[in-house]
């Protein structure tokens, strides 16, 4: 919808179509692509590779650190492999459920 509502991109690109030609404004075209959108992109890309390494390496890699101490036993293993199972579980009925 937002790509239909006319706006300065829309404007900008019929004037040039109406001036140059429609092959000329396949350029206007990429270049409202590739200069307001391109950018925001990129930030957002990484935006999100930085807050995954602050969660992957800062979080899940000191948990895993602390309960290092349980793998070392066959009742430590037991207690992770249920721990871990149940998460999943939980995180499967979360996902059936949020759809509803």
């Amino acid at each position: 919808m937002i790509s239909v509502t006319p706006g300065a991109g829309a404007v900008n690109t019929m004037t040039t179509s109406l001036l140059h030609g429609w092959k000329k404004a396949f350029f206007t075209v990429m270049g409202q692509q590739l200069a307001p959108q391109l950018p925001q992109y990129l930030v957002l890309a990484g935006t999100m590779v930085a807050i995954d390494i602050v969660v992957m390496w800062g979080g899940f890699t000191l948990v895993a650190k602390t309960l290092t101490r349980l793998s070392h036993s066959e009742r430590g293993q037991t207690i992770l492999n249920r721990v871990f199972g149940s998460l999943f579980i939980l995180v499967a009925a979360l996902m059936v459920f949020a759809g509803r």
